[in-house]
This record gives C-alpha cells, structure tokens and sequence, in this order.
C-alpha cells in the first residue's frame, strides 16, 4: 500500500507497550478510538482521549507512554512525495517548525481519517483510496500547519476544473490517477480536490463514479450484459460495480435491468 499510494497504517489495538525515545522519517497521523495515548515532544506532555487526532511531524524525537492503560490507535505514515501534494508550496517538506499544534479535537476531521482507514482496506480503486486519502490528510495538515492559504477560486481555475471534467466524461473506462487530471488543471492533486469540490458540491472521484454510472444505465437500458457493463465503465470486477451502482441508484444493476423490463 504505501508504494502504492505514498502511506502505511499501522493498527495498535489494546496497546500498553512504551515506546522510547526515537523519530519517523514520515509524517504520522493518528486517531485514537479507546483509550488514552500519552506521547512526550517538544518537551511537552500530550494526552489524546478517544475521538482525538494526533500528529507527528517527520524526524521530530518523541517517546510514547501507556502508563499501564491499553489504549487503541490507528495510524498514518505519510511519505514524503504524498505530503508534496499536500503542501506543494512548502520549501521544505521535513521542516520542523511549519506544525504549530500537534493535537487536534475534531470530530469531521476524526470521522474522515476513520473513513481513510475502511477505505484504504476496501477494495476500492487506486483513484477513489487516493482521493480519501489526500482530502482526509490535507484537512488535518491544514489544521495544524502555520503557512496554509485561504482558498480563493479564480476564473483560470473554474477553467481548469472544467478540463478535467472533460476529461473524466471522455476517459470515464480508462485507469487514471489522480496525479493524470490534476496535470490537466495545472493544480496540485490536494488543491484540485478542495476546488473541484467547492465548484461542484463533490470530490473528483464521486463525479467520476457518477459519469460512469451514467454511462452505465444507458448500457443496461441498451441490453449489454452486466458484466460487460462493469468492464465498459472502468470498473475493476462486477462486484465493485454492483456495489457502487447501488449506493448511487438505490437498487442493484440487476433489479434495474428488471425494472426495465417491467415498466416495456
């Protein structure tokens, strides 16, 4: 996963073990769900209670204590290049000093990392696990980093969200990256997604999965065979597309075909 995608989770479940002194060469984002995480930083003691986020900058010395309490985590190691498209801007990705907090209380952005971690596990594909990720890490990173920029929408960049809606309706089969349509709107991938979202009310790879649901129903009305259909729309296998086709049309690809049926 972490060539992959530029990230590695680790999962602490009932953890009581402590963790010397030692540093990450990546960023670390955590959430704990039970329990208390006590971490020393900064020459600071941190106390993060169920439903808070911590982080980690890179190469940062800390140690991790339990005090005796098991207590659960999951984690996100972020690589370098993953925090690149994050903050494209920043002279020096590993710098110390850009992280002003290292302990967030927020509920979005808890649900959202929780999100992260299901979907990174899911069979999803590349471009929609890429999506969650830098959206879900780029909130939390704004929350924290000193240097972050109000976002201000131009008409060059309605023009640019607008080349890569073209070009999801035009390539909505074809197996592309994130990285692809954000080169389309001369945008970093992070920026990309906050703009496209704000233009359009949904992130890029929600408005890819509906083009090619679209795109999909007019197949089934057509008569082409379900499994031909998830393979025409860039789906990886049937059942990835049976599953999003119904969490976006409210029934499955067959009651649809049945209902077609029904209603000639």
């Amino acid at each position: 996963m972490r060539e992959a995608l530029g990230v590695e989770t680790v999962y602490g479940r009932h953890v009581s073990h402590d963790f010397s002194r030692h540093t990450h060469k990546t960023l670390c984002i955590g959430i704990v769900e039970q329990g208390v995480r006590i971490f020393l930083c900064r020459g600071e003691r941190y106390e993060v209670a169920a439903g808070g986020i911590f982080i980690i900058p890179p190469d940062e010395a800390h140690s991790c204590i339990s005090e005796g309490t098991p207590h659960t985590y999951r984690l996100l190691l972020i690589s370098p290049d993953l925090f690149n498209m994050i903050l494209p801007t920043a002279e020096d990705n590993n710098s110390l000093y850009i992280f002003r907090n290292l302990v967030i209380d927020d509920q979005e952005c808890f649900s959202q990392l929780l999100n992260l971690h299901t979907v990174l596990k899911s069979s999803e594909t590349k471009f929609v696990k890429q999506s969650v990720l830098i959206a879900a890490t780029g909130n939390v990173v704004e929350h924290c980093v000193a240097r972050g920029k109000d976002l201000k929408i131009s008409n060059k960049q309605y023009e640019s969200v607008k080349r890569v809606q073209t070009y999801i309706e035009n390539h909505f089969a074809a197996c592309f990256s994130l990285e692809d349509i954000a080169k389309e709107a001369y945008l970093s991938p992070y920026y990309l997604i906050r703009v496209f979202s704000q233009i359009n009310g949904i992130p890029p790879h929600i408005y890819l999965q509906q083009v090619r649901i679209r795109h999909a129903k007019q197949m089934l009305i057509q008569g082409v065979p379900i499994a031909d259909v998830a393979l025409r729309t860039g789906f990886g296998d049937q059942s990835h597309f049976s599953n999003v086709f119904k969490r976006m049309v409210g029934i499955s690809p067959g009651e649809y075909t049945r209902s077609l049926t029904v209603l000639e």
